[in-house]
């Protein structure tokens, strides 16, 4: 896709301000050597969604998650998460099936849902694709909202959920706790210390048009922009499961954006196009800033000051710009592993103003030699 700049990204930027560089501070930490090591090995939730994407074959995807999510059990409605009923069901208080019957979720393509194993760089991430825009919304707010009817914005089409308390896995520890141990004393003692036997990670994805971009702005046809959609949230989720188990953290952040994104776009065409990421956050006409563009789900807490954020936009436009001139002069000759991992690795070793910088470029490279 041709980019035809409309913004002068060697401008500077006003002095940084402390809201600003507060926004701005990178938090993420890249333990030496890390891309010899991976892939890393699966986290010991990818066992229990393997046997869900099993039973899933036969008994359809949604009916066997039902059985072991306890928020697929209940309506979307104001006010349920402080049921007693609900609190006892996610807090593995009782098993999912003895939640009696009320109306559940109303789902209406049932087919629609799937359910698949995906291979990162992290380890497997079991994810869950939704192609029906009204069901996509309500699994999220039972997944991520507590049943409540919050709203979910238009732009927004996917989902990655992390410390995600598995009643069955938390239920089948406290059984293993109390027949290894009859007094309980070392489960009451140490629960949070052994979260990985009873949390899980998953991505919930949608299939409508990436960040609310309708298929002309985009430049596809409708159905091939819906397939490119999947695929660019596929790798754009599995990147913020990347950083969270290896580099420390996973933020609403421009630059955790900025990251996923990169290999979203990266994931679905091969190649970095600083273009496309624009449209994605509503930026591709800075300094104007589209008021429905995703970018403004990224403004802080508290929230940026408009000045602030304009400012921020402006670095991430110019930052864009440089990792497209990384991406191109360095993707086809890397010998190393996978380059759009290492790239990820080089974007995430420095803040955004530092890669929107003059020499952004040599910044990228420098972290490109060491990774």
């Amino acid at each position: 896709m041709k980019r035809k700049a409309r913004f002068d990204s060697s401008a500077p930027v006003a002095a940084i301000s402390e809201e600003l560089r507060k926004y701005l501070n990178n938090v993420f930490s890249s333990p030496a050597g890390i891309l010899k090591k991976l892939p890393l090995p699966d986290e010991e939730f990818v066992e229990t969604w393997n046997s869900y994407f099993i039973e899933s074959g036969a008994n359809g995807v949604f009916k066997t998650l039902k059985k072991y999510l306890p928020q697929l059990n209940f309506p979307i409605e104001k006010g349920v998460s402080a049921l007693e009923e609900y609190r006892a069901a996610v807090l593995a208080e009782k098993p999912v099936t003895e939640i009696s019957a009320n109306a559940g979720l109303k789902i209406e393509a049932e087919d629609s849902i799937g359910l698949l194993i995906h291979k990162t760089p992290a380890g497997s991430i079991p994810v869950i694709t939704v192609r029906n825009r009204n069901d996509f919304e309500t699994l999220y707010r039972a997944l991520a909202f507590k049943n409540e009817p919050e709203p979910v914005p238009a732009s927004t089409g996917a989902c990655a959920i992390s410390g995600y308390n598995n009643c069955g896995r938390y239920i089948a520890y406290k059984n293993k706790c109390a027949a290894e141990d009859p007094f309980g004393l070392s489960f009451l003692e140490n629960p949070a210390d052994q979260k990985s036997r009873y949390q899980d990670s998953f991505l919930l994805l949608g299939d409508g048009p990436y960040s609310g971009l309708a298929p002309s702005c985009a430049g596809f046809g409708e159905a091939e922009w819906r397939d490119y959609s999947l695929k660019i949230r596929l790798g754009h989720e599995s990147v913020h499961y990347f950083t969270k188990r290896c580099l420390g953290s996973m933020r609403n952040n421009a630059h955790d954006e900025l990251l996923a994104d990169y290999a979203g776009i990266c994931g679905a065409f091969g190649e970095y196009d600083a273009e496309l990421f624009f449209k994605f956050c509503g930026i591709e006409n800075f300094p104007e800033i589209n008021p429905a563009g995703r970018i403004n789900n990224y403004k802080g807490s508290p929230c940026l000051s408009d000045e602030n954020f304009r400012a921020m936009c402006a670095f991430l436009y110019s930052a864009a710009l440089n990792i497209e001139r990384f991406d191109k002069k360095h993707r086809k000759n890397f010998t190393r592993g996978d380059f759009t991992t290492a790239a990820v690795l080089c974007i995430a070793s420095a803040s955004i103003d530092l890669i929107a910088a003059e020499n952004g470029l040599s910044v990228l490279e420098t972290a490109l030699a060491s990774v």
